[in-house]
């Protein structure tokens, strides 16, 4: 997973921050914003900033807290002076895809949204998905939720001529970005044409647990394991 200045759980209030101390681990970070809004049942913190812990929050506060509490030569400063500090986003609505018709010229714009799907949504982009561009398309769309602070996200993809196997296509690139995704897939057309691939894509994931529990077992024995992760 990544660590940034997002983060996904809500932060204690600032006078209530564990004093802990994490001076053996390495991996600490301290981000220093401009402000940090932690939700919206209180006011932006100015000057403000957090600490992160092995891919987690640890610690908050203000700036001349932190840095009197955690820095030191096992401490990364980052100083986000032009940056807000908040929760990381959700985007419940996505198609990955659809980065791909960023550009596409058009001699006119569609009269309405049946036209747009029957004569440039259809024909112009899902049905002429292939494995290749939907993985090009996973790794753009991710690299912009992260820019974007999102962290967390619902996919819907359609691509009638990429299946089996395209949803695993996805699957590998969010994980790679240490994204949270619910990725789905829609039948074309009303029909069950491609309602097998969420199927397929459970057992993929099924599978990949599986592996990675084996992989546990083995190495807690010593062994090499079966992944080269």
């Amino acid at each position: 997973m990544m660590s940034s200045c997002c983060f996904s759980r809500r932060l204690p209030e600032v006078e209530k921050s564990p004093p802990v101390s994490y001076s053996s681990d390495p991996r600490r970070m301290l981000v220093l914003g401009r402000m940090l809004w932690a939700d919206t049942t209180q006011p932006p913190i100015p000057d403000a900033g957090v600490v992160v812990l092995g891919g987690r929050i640890a610690a908050s506060g203000t700036r001349e807290d932190l840095l009197t509490r955690f820095s030191g030569t096992d401490t990364d400063v980052v100083y986000a002076q032009d940056c807000v500090i908040t929760p990381a986003f959700v985007n419940a609505h996505h198609h990955m895809y659809g980065v791909l018709s960023h550009g596409i010229p058009l001699d006119e714009a569609p009269p309405g949204f049946w036209p747009f799907l029957t004569d440039f949504w259809w024909p112009c982009v899902e049905d002429r998905l292939t494995p290749d561009l939907i993985e090009a398309a996973a790794d753009w769309a991710c690299l912009e939720m992260v820019r974007s602070g999102v962290t967390t996200f619902y996919d819907c993809l359609e691509a009638p001529y990429a299946i089996p196997g395209a949803l695993e296509k996805e699957g590998a690139v969010v994980e790679r970005w240490g994204l949270r995704g619910v990725l789905s897939f829609e039948a074309p057309t009303g029909d069950d044409w491609g309602a097998a691939e969420p199927a397929n894509m459970a057992k993929y994931a099924a599978a990949e647990a599986a592996v990675k529990l084996v992989d546990q077992a083995v190495h807690s024995l010593g062994g090499n394991g079966l992944t080269t992760e």
